[in-house]
């Protein structure tokens, strides 16, 4: 199975995932096919696709494969992908519904669970309630 990479697959952005990276700029110029570098990371083709597919996050442990192979810079790679899920985060902010807390809302909270719970007096006789 060989890496497809055409002329028309965007390039690589500040805000890319790392997988259109690693195939754009380390598998692909190495000549190797998925499988190969799959085999030359110690990793399943499978897991290796994924990622350059943009199917799957880049691991701590796929950065370190892809250092110690390639001589990518691990903490760049995870850079990458702390950017990119920063940058999808973002781009579903509004579609999370949360309303902002109002801090003394939030204090008159607190203050009535602190409340101490008042009990019913009971009334012991001849030691029997």
């Amino acid at each position: 199975m060989g890496l497809s990479l055409s002329n028309s697959d965007p390039l690589p952005t500040p805000l890319s995932h790392p997988g259109l990276f690693v195939r754009s700029a380390v598998v692909q110029p190495s000549g190797l096919t998925v499988k190969e570098a799959a085999e030359a990371l110690g990793v399943h083709r499978v897991a290796l696709s994924r990622l350059l597919n943009e199917q799957a996050a880049l691991s701590a442990e796929m950065a370190i494969r892809l250092q110690k192979a390639f001589g990518v810079d691990m903490e760049m790679l995870m850079r990458m992908q702390s950017d990119y899920d920063i940058a999808q985060a973002k781009s579903r902010f509004d579609r999370v519904s949360i309303s902002p807390i109002s801090l003394a809302t939030l204090a008159e909270r607190r203050k009535l669970s602190k409340q101490p719970i008042r009990k019913k007096s009971v009334s012991v006789t001849n030691g029997k309630v």
